[in-house]
């Protein structure tokens, strides 16, 4: 098993209500299986908000990789830190970019650390099973 991954420590801020690349998130590996993974820490700014993230491949969103982070009004500090994590079999073609991409329906964040990894598998070797 390979792997493949990109990290920034450089502030971003999510100010986007549309799904938008989270800055630095991007991989275009060969085609072939992968287990995607995606972790950031992101500073709320003292705001109640919610943001959403999910995993793309080749523009298109896979399903079901959509989380939803609620920062409610009695935690909302400035310089409080949330952590998402995100995970998914990936299968991109030739050229394909998996990526990292956020929303906020409402709300402000700054991006902090952050990182996608890419682990090469065949697609026998992953059990995946989805509760909605």
């Amino acid at each position: 098993m390979s792997m493949t991954s990109v990290r920034s420590n450089v502030d971003f801020s999510m100010t986007s209500t549309t799904d938008a690349l989270i800055n630095g998130m991007t991989i275009s590996p060969a085609a072939g299986d992968y287990l995607a993974v995606f972790t950031m820490h992101f500073d709320n700014l003292a705001v109640a908000q919610a943001l959403e993230f999910s995993i793309y491949v080749g523009g298109v969103i896979i399903q079901h990789t959509e989380r939803r982070v609620d920062i409610e009004g009695s935690i909302a500090v400035a310089g409080n830190m949330a952590m998402v994590c995100l995970t998914a079999q990936v299968t991109p073609t030739a050229g394909q970019a998996v990526e990292a991409r956020y929303r906020r329906p409402t709300g402000n964040a700054t991006a902090k650390r952050r990182t996608l990894t890419l682990f090469s598998s065949a697609s026998s070797n992953f059990q995946q099973a989805t509760a909605t």
